[in-house]
């Protein structure tokens, strides 16, 4: 996300001179589908990946972008949560605790994002990615 812009202007150079596919749907829907399975297995991180891919493959405002990174995400992780209920593997209790603190938190994120600066809520997101990233290689 941090070199969106940048990126995202060098795709369009270059897709103008070179028959490119990646811009297509079928480009997106296939980074987005790496990004699901990613974050099927291991679900941190996976809203600044999927915000990432689609920040540098659709024009579109963040607001739009964080709506469908919101619908990839409930969708994986839902996916996820059906396949590991089966497991006999899930600590319910933990699994309450986490599924009504992200429930509060995807609600809390969605009214912040429509009224933030899209530059600013690229940034925010660039700054918790980092120190989240730093924090899971010192450990």
């Amino acid at each position: 996300m941090a070199v969106q812009d940048p990126l995202r202007a060098w795709i369009a150079k270059r897709s103008a001179t070179v028959k490119s596919y990646l811009l297509g749907g079928i480009g997106v829907a296939i980074l987005i589908a790496f990004a699901a399975l990613y974050g099927g297995y291991f679900n941190a991180g996976l809203s600044i990946v999927v915000m990432g891919v689609l920040g540098l493959l659709l024009d579109e405002t963040s607001t739009r972008l964080n709506a469908v990174k919101q619908a990839v995400s409930f969708s994986t992780t839902g996916a996820a949560a059906v396949f590991f209920v089966f497991s006999a593997e899930v600590l319910w209790i933990t699994a309450v605790v986490m599924a009504l603190a992200a429930l509060a938190g995807g609600n809390l994120g969605g009214r912040l994002a429509s009224r933030i600066k899209p530059s600013t809520l690229r940034w925010c997101v660039i700054a918790v990615g980092t120190v989240v990233g730093i924090t899971y290689l010192v450990r």
